[in-house]
């Protein structure tokens, strides 16, 4: 009953990974066939930076790189066809095309608690809220309280990225990938 039980978790974890990669392909589709200037945005601006950024340098580089009004122009685009059904969901696909989890653990927002202040990072900070305008009724605080919380919860995404790596290498967990507790029968 056991292995029965653990095969139908693993399957279920697969199918919600795999239906969450659809809802990204559909989303981006359904705004790229709205937008012209997708296609010429994700040819120039997506090969630029190697994303989702894993140093802190590349952190740095990119927001050199936005200090040129063109180039912040089409980081804006880019961010924009991430797509998301809610603002969180698009903050979140904004976030996790932009930073890996190991390198979004190194920040908070105000850079308390000896992380780097995310709110520093100037141009990246103000391409997102700038991709933001027209897509969602959203103020600044709301996108505040956004990026804190997508922040916050770095280390439980990382943890349960460990996890997962942990039970592909044999080792059991006393939780799988959908959060469903597993209990021997």
């Amino acid at each position: 009953m056991m292995e029965t039980q653990k095969t139908i978790l693993s399957t279920l974890a697969l199918m919600k990974r795999d239906i969450d990669n659809l809802l990204t392909i559909t989303a981006t589709n359904s705004l790229a066939n709205t937008n012209p200037v997708t296609q010429q945005v994700r040819n120039t601006f997506s090969k630029r930076p190697d994303l989702p950024l894993k140093e802190v340098d590349n952190v740095n580089n990119l927001e050199r790189l936005l200090d040129d009004e063109c180039q912040m122009n089409e980081y804006v685009e880019f961010l924009k066809i991430q797509g998301g059904r809610t603002k969180e969901e698009y903050m979140d696909r904004i976030m996790k095309k932009l930073f890996n989890d190991s390198l979004a653990s190194m920040y908070s927002y105000q850079g308390r608690r000896g992380k780097l202040p995310f709110i520093k990072l100037h141009n990246i900070w103000d391409g997102i809220k700038t991709a933001f305008i027209g897509l969602f009724s959203i103020n600044e605080q709301e996108k505040e309280t956004l990026i804190k919380d997508w922040l916050v919860n770095t280390g439980c995404r990382e943890g349960k990225r460990l996890k997962r790596m942990s039970v592909r290498d044999g080792g059991l967990t006393s939780q799988n990938d959908l959060g469903f507790e597993i209990h021997p029968v």
